[in-house]
């Protein structure tokens, strides 16, 4: 080998092999204390002489790399070649600001330069095995080598894979530096902490002033743009960083997105995030209504009309709640006051400019049914206390509805049962389900406009949600002492709904589906984008089983799968995997056999109702679910942060978290968590 300075080496194309596994028997030893070079050879024996040998040798190797890429030169050496080099030399020992120069220079100076990419994306996981400090050398470097932004380096990569973990890295790197320059000692030592997960990291946001916070948006937002590959990876990263974003902060971005045509389909986006009636309004209002139509999207022009159309029916005077002492006189006045409101309430629904909408047709509908039930019942009802009693459960109702733009409907009796009708217990019920959940959530689940009240969905069936956002609920939910007991007492009604909504939180506007065309297998469908439904799936280890690897067996109660016979619904060892296998709906699914469940059973029967039961608990039964599945409570805090400021139930999750990891792995990892 030629003698050289090691810190400034130039290594000759024959080198081939792994150094460490396949070294030389001697080096020539570099004396860089005097300048001068050692006449004679040394054995190389030691390990840590040799790793120390590599280590600058890599070092040398990528700056001699970066150097030629970044004059302009072409790496002499073929790009399949040189790929080969990066993995086996340079990339073992570089550094995470040398991979992301060359990562940066690659992109830009090699044209068709896919292995090359692949080499650097491989040894950092694509962006997955980098640190927090790291992945900010890495970008920073990529960002100083070239004069191309970041996300646009990203979107140059070879596939999807490649360009959502190179964003999340992108995202970890951003919070990162953010937490480099927090002015509280103990606050940036927590949160530079090289162990905190991308999660913990975003509590930074809450420390950062509003111009870092929008900047960090606006970041993420551009990667949209750039790539719309990774869009509902990168609207669920921006729904948990609008948790700690101002309206006001929300209402700039909205406006810089204005300016951009490419970007005006992910304002509704911005606008969801809301957390109730009055955010929405002042996101709206700030960056004006007219811009915001201008932009002629459908779901913002329904997101100013819920706006302008709820505010204005919420002003509307109804009647106050009648004593049960009330005279005849204060009962009429009651129902004629009751009456006016609600034909008032029709009137702004249909003389709206916004009227097209399908948010003004469901106010109006809702106006109208209730005009229509009040003038029915009063002509069935004769008896002052009933009269009281209607006039108290219609203006509940009406309250209920125009807070929550959901209509309460009953099932009418027809040929095939008696059908059913909402009481005033009842929707005091319905009221409690959806004060748990919260204004902003359920004003902003796509298709939640309905809740009807039925006699029977089926045996045993409580309640159901269909495709197009309807829920039922039937008699067996009302009263089922069964569901009150698991839940310590709760309705079970309150259970049934809050378990229906959750579907419609996580499908959105989507349907339960599984894509049959996926070239890597069934893939299941991820529903709404603001919700991270796969790294939920991932918890569980849900897969659904190509139909040409199984078969039915023994009279359907096993299934050959690959050859092997099975029993299904409990643990079982296939290809070293310890997993319990589920038939459902004509879909087999698999799951780990010992991940965290809910304690209702019912959450082992899909991924959909596994998420279903958990957001159920979570809202319902935090400590329950903390208990027996804290990783899913921990999921569900991350998204909704409804829990945030309770610092017992904080305490417990933590506990939680460290008792499975000590059960079941990763306790090293917790320990040294627990040490810092």
């Amino acid at each position: 080998m030629l003698h050289t300075d090691l810190n400034q080496a130039i290594v000759p194309d024959d080198i081939k092999g792994d150094p460490v596994h396949d070294r030389p028997p001697v080096v020539r030893v570099v004396d860089l204390s005097d300048q001068t070079i050692s006449a004679g050879y040394k054995s190389a024996d030691s390990e840590h002489a040799f790793e120390e040998f590599n280590r600058r040798i890599s070092h040398a190797m990528a700056r001699d790399i970066i150097d030629k890429l970044a004059r302009g030169y072409q790496v002499n050496i073929e790009t399949d070649k040189l790929a080969e080099h990066l993995s086996s030399w340079v990339l073992s020992y570089a550094s995470a600001r040398e991979k992301g120069r060359i990562f940066a220079l690659v992109l830009q100076k090699i044209p068709a330069a896919d292995s090359l990419i692949t080499a650097v994306l491989e040894n950092i996981e694509y962006g997955a095995a980098l640190s927090p400090p790291e992945a900010a050398e890495f970008f920073t470097a990529a960002q100083d080598a070239t004069a191309v932004d970041t996300p646009e380096l990203i979107a140059r990569t070879i596939d999807q894979l490649q360009a959502k973990t190179l964003t999340a890295a992108l995202i970890r790197a951003s919070l990162y530096e953010l937490a480099t320059g927090l002015k509280d000692k103990r606050l940036r030592q927590y949160y530079t902490d090289p162990l905190r997960t991308d999660e913990e990291l975003l509590g930074v946001l809450a420390y950062v002033n509003s111009e870092d916070r929008i900047k960090l948006m606006e970041t993420v937002i551009k990667a949209i743009k750039v790539n719309p590959e990774i869009s509902e990876y990168a609207k669920t990263e921006l729904n948990n960083i609008f948790h700690f974003a101002e309206a006001g902060e929300r209402a700039a971005l909205v406006e810089s997105m204005l300016s951009d045509s490419a970007l005006t389909d992910n304002i509704s986006t911005v606008i969801k995030s809301a957390a109730d009636l009055n955010e929405i309004t002042d996101i709206i209002k700030a960056v004006g209504k007219d811009k915001l139509l201008a932009t002629q999207n459908a779901t913002v022009r329904e997101l100013v009309a819920l706006a302008e159309i709820a505010g204005t029916i919420r002003n509307i005077n109804f009647p106050d709640e009648l004593a049960q002492s009330a005279s005849v006189e204060q009962i009429e006045k009651s129902l004629e006051h009751l009456e006016q409101a609600l034909e008032e309430w029709a009137r702004i629904a249909r003389d709206s400019e916004l009227a097209d909408t399908r948010t003004a047709r469901d106010f109006l509908g809702t106006a109208l049914y209730n005009l229509e039930y009040l003038r029915a019942e009063k002509q069935l009802v004769k008896s002052p206390e009933d009269l009281i009693e209607l006039v108290n459960f219609m203006t509940l109702k009406s309250s209920i509805e125009r807070q929550y733009g959901v209509a309460l409907t009953h099932q009418e009796p027809d040929f095939w049962g008696p059908g059913a009708k909402w009481t005033i217990e009842e929707i005091k019920d319905v009221k409690l389900a959806l004060d748990t959940l919260g204004e902003g959530l359920v004003l902003t689940t796509p298709l939640l406009t309905e809740i009807q009240r039925v006699d029977s969905l089926g045996e045993y069936v409580m309640g159901q949600r269909f495709p197009n956002g309807l829920i039922r609920i039937a008699n067996f939910a009302v009263n089922n002492d069964y569901v009150s007991k698991t839940y310590a007492g709760q309705s079970s009604l309150v259970v049934t709904l809050v378990h229906e909504i959750g579907h419609g939180v996580q499908l959105g506007e989507n349907d339960i589906f599984v894509d049959e065309h996926n070239p890597d297998g069934l893939k299941l469908g991820s529903g709404d984008p603001r919700y991270d439904f796969e790294g939920y799936m991932e918890l569980s280890g849900w897969k659904a089983i190509d139909p040409e690897r199984w078969e039915f067996t023994s009279d359907h109660m096993a299934i050959i799968l690959d050859g092997e016979v099975y029993p299904l619904g409990v643990p079982i060892k296939h290809h070293g995997e310890e997993i319990t296998l589920i038939y459902n709906q004509g879909i087999l699914y698999s799951h780990d056999s010992y991940a965290p469940f809910s304690l209702i059973t019912y959450s082992r029967t899909n991924p959909w109702e596994d998420w279903a039961e958990s957001f159920a608990e979570y809202h319902l039964m935090p400590e329950r679910l903390i208990q027996f599945a804290p990783e899913k409570f921990r999921y569900f805090e991350e998204e909704f942060h409804k829990y945030e400021n309770n610092s017992r139930l904080q305490k417990l999750l933590d506990e939680s978290l460290r008792r499975r990891a000590e059960k079941y792995g990763d306790q090293d990892e917790q320990e040294e968590r627990k040490a810092a």
